[in-house]
Formats: structure tokens, sequence, C-alpha cells
């Protein structure tokens, strides 16, 4: 269906929602859009790649959620939405739209915590695994597991 603007001489057709690939939303939501896709960008490939994950870990095993399970608790991202949306006020205007787009994305943590849990999947058992492997000592960078025989980096025994 199409949306009639203009005047009565001046008749244009436009579609009432707009597609971007597999994405639909309706005309007008072009900011939030945008928002979501600068966000995205910015935690796969911008700051976000850079300080949290290690070599092209998941959204879900980076620290904010590996933390909520250590701390069975979504507290600490909510408590950083908190801090950036306070910082951003003293910002200049191009930082305060970083601080933004990582408020953003750390409600994509929590709404992927709650949609964990709201599946059955409680997210706190993820700490039962953590526990059986808990990956490599905390002063190596290698990504050996328990398990393995040796680390040729650090020199660590596995299990």
């Amino acid at each position: 269906m199409a949306v009639e603007t203009g005047t009565d001489s001046d008749q244009v057709s436009k579609p009432e929602h707009y597609t971007n690939g597999e994405i639909e939303y309706p005309l007008g939501y072009e900011p939030v859009f945008e928002a979501l896709r600068d966000a995205m960008q910015r935690c796969s490939n911008g700051k976000g790649n850079e300080r949290h994950a290690t070599d092209g870990e998941p959204f879900a095993l980076q620290s904010m959620l590996t933390d909520a399970r250590l701390m069975n608790s979504p507290d600490g991202m909510v408590s950083q939405i908190r801090k950036k949306a306070l910082e951003s006020r003293s910002l200049d205007p191009e930082d305060a739209r970083m601080e933004a787009l990582d408020i953003i994305v750390y409600g994509a943590g929590l709404a992927y915590w709650y949609s964990r849990m709201a599946a059955g999947d409680d997210p706190r058992a993820d700490r039962e695994q953590e526990r059986l492997d808990p990956g490599p000592p905390p002063s190596c960078s290698c990504r050996f597991s328990a398990d393995s025989v040796s680390c040729p980096e650090c020199e660590a025994g596995g299990g």
C-alpha cells in the first residue's frame, strides 16, 4: 500500500515501509535503523572488537556477558548503560554519540541475557561449563583449554 503525499497538483506515491536487505521498517524510522547499524559496526569492527573481543570471540562470550554469568546478574550491564548515559551529557556531540552507540550494545547484551532466561536457557548455568573448562591461565594470552597437553606460548600444562 502507498501513502499519498503532497498537494493535489503534486501527488507522489511513497512506500509505507523501507526494506534494507532482510530488515523492513516503517518510513520515518531511518534514524533508528542507522543507530542500530552504527552500534553493530562499532561493537563488531570498532571499539568493542578492539577492546573486548579476543581473536574474533563471539558477542556472547565477550566480557559483558561472561562477567554477568560470573556474577549471576546482568547488573553490570545495567550499570554501564547508566554510567555511559550520564557521561555522555558532558561530552562533545560526536563523543556523546559514540557513548550512545555503546549504550545500544550494552542494551543488546541485556536483551540477549533476558532472551536466554525467557527461553528457559538460564545464562547463569554457563558458569558450570566455565568451571569445568576455565581456559588458559590468566597470564597466558593463548586460547588453549585446560585439557590441552601444553601451551607453546606460555608452556602451561593442561589437565
